[in-house]
């Protein structure tokens, strides 16, 4: 049955125990505290350096089944490093999110988040984290990783993870195809993602996916 944790949608019922979770995104580290607390193995994937909520608290340091991983994700690695972009309210922090985007009207609230930082982050794939830690597949991946999905989406490797949740940033008009991003969502979901069907979504503001839930077809 498909539950909501922590504004992402997830079946439990796919997931077993002592099975590996890759939180894509991990600020404020609610979801590996409810997995760990669950039994699973969490892998929390987050290039912030600045704030409290990029410092995993005690319980999570002192557990074997906690790993954080301080880069960011992407789908190609075509550098070792690219330029991250912090802002006062961690939401928009992105590699994708520059200070003179979201600085647009159009973005109302956003834009009045204030700029703090660039800097460089070291970069990771979901392949190099699966051989650094043993991984054949995950129970389940979490992506919040405002823009850095589309990429990862469009190189997914085959059969990673039984099931998959992901917050779209559309809304900043990050799509590859941001005029039309139903059209992008379309071949998505009919040419590259084959081994999945989505099963659930929420949408937001702009129309914005703010969530949405693939699962691997032979699951179902």
């Amino acid at each position: 049955m498909i539950q909501t944790i922590k504004e992402h949608f997830v079946n439990p019922d796919l997931m077993k125990k002592g099975g590996w979770v890759l939180d894509l995104g991990c600020a404020g580290f609610e979801h590996a505290i409810h997995y760990v607390e669950q039994g699973f193995n969490v892998i929390s994937v987050e290039p912030a350096r600045f704030g409290p909520q990029y410092i995993p608290p005690a319980q999570l340091v002192v557990s074997d089944n906690f790993h954080m991983v301080c880069k960011a994700c992407v789908g190609i690695k075509e550098s070792d490093t690219m330029t991250f972009y912090e802002y006062g309210w961690g939401g928009a922090n992105s590699l994708y999110m520059k200070p003179e985007m979201l600085n647009q009207p159009k973005y109302e609230g956003h834009g009045k988040n204030p700029f703090k930082s660039a800097y460089e982050v070291p970069l990771t794939t979901i392949e190099e984290i699966m051989g650094e830690f043993g991984v054949d597949f995950f129970e389940y991946i979490k992506f919040d990783i405002e823009g850095a999905e589309y990429q990862i989406l469009e190189n997914f490797p085959e059969k990673c993870t039984k099931q998959f949740s992901v917050e779209f940033h559309d809304f900043f008009d990050l799509s590859p195809n941001p005029d039309n991003p139903d059209v992008w969502h379309d071949k998505l979901n009919s040419e590259i993602l084959t081994d999945y069907q989505k099963v659930t979504e929420r949408r937001g503001w702009r129309n914005n996916i703010d969530d949405c839930l693939y699962v691997r077809k032979d699951l179902l």
